[in-house]
């Protein structure tokens, strides 16, 4: 396990070096839960809080309720509803819902392993899904993820990731990029860990503004 922290803040270091102005520092915090209903099919649970203005402030957190369904060795789809509770300038919270759709696309090569994914999700802002009724116009997304992963063995596998947010109904651009390293520690067949560090970058858009993420996550599968 040292082995693997050490790493992963070594490249860590050597990613991002280059990014010497800071925005914000955010924290990510979370926990996954997935039961599997057979061999092609689960029901996951999510639950993440999010720490932004250099971890001082609790800037939202989510609950996230899906399915996954595996159509062969890799492809799958996936269907997921969440709910946000969001910080605004005021400093109180405000409800946001998403639903999203996913259609994902994994290969194996030895330890090396690549998958593509794409979501299409839709963003409302309130408590109704009907956009008049809400406080913002709703927001819709194409979001697309590329990652490479290298499994060093059954315990430890790191991954490189980059993701695009395609914004639709707005501006019709790519308004942020994601860049993301980490590293998995697998506990036994039930429960891993994962550590991993993000840049966001916000593009094509009035107020710039980068994140430097730092997260991590529990995962129990049974």
């Amino acid at each position: 396990m040292k082995r693997s922290l050490l790493l992963f803040f070594f490249l860590n270091s050597i990613l991002f070096s280059s990014f010497s102005q800071q925005q914000d520092a955010v924290f990510w915090g979370g926990v996954g839960i997935q039961k599997m209903v057979s061999k092609r099919f689960s029901v996951n649970v999510f639950n993440q809080y999010t720490f932004n203005q250099n971890y001082t402030e609790l800037g939202n957190f989510y609950f996230d309720i899906g399915f996954n369904f595996k159509i062969n060795n890799n492809f799958s789809v996936s269907g997921n509803y969440r709910f946000i509770q969001s910080r605004n300038l005021d400093n109180f919270y405000t409800d946001r819902q998403r639903l999203y759709g996913d259609l994902s696309y994994r290969k194996s090569f030895g330890n090396f392993s690549v998958s593509f994914r794409t979501r299409f999700q839709s963003q409302y802002y309130g408590l109704s899904f009907i956009e008049h009724e809400n406080y913002k116009p709703n927001r819709y997304y194409s979001r697309n993820l590329l990652t490479l992963r290298y499994k060093l063995n059954y315990t430890y596998s790191l991954y490189v990731s980059r993701e695009q947010f395609f914004h639709w109904n707005t501006i019709n651009k790519t308004d942020s990029w994601r860049t993301s390293i980490g590293a998995y520690y697998t506990i036994d067949m039930y429960k891993k860990i994962a550590l991993f560090y993000t840049l966001q970058q916000s593009i094509n858009v009035k107020y710039k503004k980068n994140n430097y993420i730092t997260g991590v996550s529990y995962y129990y599968k049974f």
